[in-house]
C-alpha cells in the first residue's frame, strides 16, 4: 500500500512524491508571480509584508488540499467543515486584496487538480490585466 504512494500507480489518486513536490512548487512559483504583482499595483501608503506573504502561502495550501482532497466526496466534507469552524480574526476590507487573494486560491485549486495549463493561464491572464488596469486611464474621474 504504501508503495502506491511513492511511486504514484494511479496518478490521479496517488500521486508519485516528485508530481506533489513539483505540483507545489509550481503554486508556490504562480503565486509569488500574483504576489508580485499585487506589490506592482498597491496603491496605499503601508505596504503590508504579511499580506505579501498569505498571497504567496495561500495558493500553496489550496494545492495540498486539492490534492488530499482529490475525487474523495467524504474526505472534501471534512475539509468544508474544518475550514467553516476557522475564524479569521481579521476583515479584509479593501476589495483590491480580496480578489488577490481570491486568484491566489484559485492557483492553488487549479494546480492541486493538476490543472496546469489552466494555472500557469490564468496566472498570466490575471497579471496582465492587473498591470492593464492599474494604469489610470481605468481610474475614476471624480477625484
Amino acid at each position: 500500500m504504501f508503495n502506491q504512494y511513492l511511486n504514484g500507480s494511479s496518478f490521479l489518486e496517488f500521486p508519485s512524491f516528485s508530481v506533489a513536490v513539483l505540483t507545489m512548487l509550481l503554486a508556490l512559483l504562480l503565486s509569488t508571480v500574483i504576489a508580485l504583482t499585487y506589490k506592482l499595483v498597491f496603491q496605499e501608503e503601508n505596504f503590508s509584508s504579511k499580506f505579501f506573504q498569505a498571497i504567496v502561502l495561500i495558493s500553496t495550501s489550496a494545492a495540498i488540499v486539492m490534492m488530499v482532497v482529490g475525487d474523495n466526496l467524504a474526505v472534501g466534507f471534512g475539509v468544508l467543515a474544518i475550514v467553516s469552524m476557522m475564524s479569521f480574526r481579521k476583515l479584509i476590507r479593501n476589495y483590491h486584496n480580496i480578489i488577490f487573494i481570491f486568484a491566489a486560491i484559485s492557483i492553488g485549486i487549479a494546480t492541486g487538480e493538476y490543472s496546469y495549463v489552466i494555472a500557469i493561464s490564468g496566472t498570466t491572464l490575471f497579471c496582465y490585466l492587473a498591470v492593464l488596469l492599474y494604469y489610470p486611464s481605468f481610474e475614476d474621474d471624480q477625484n
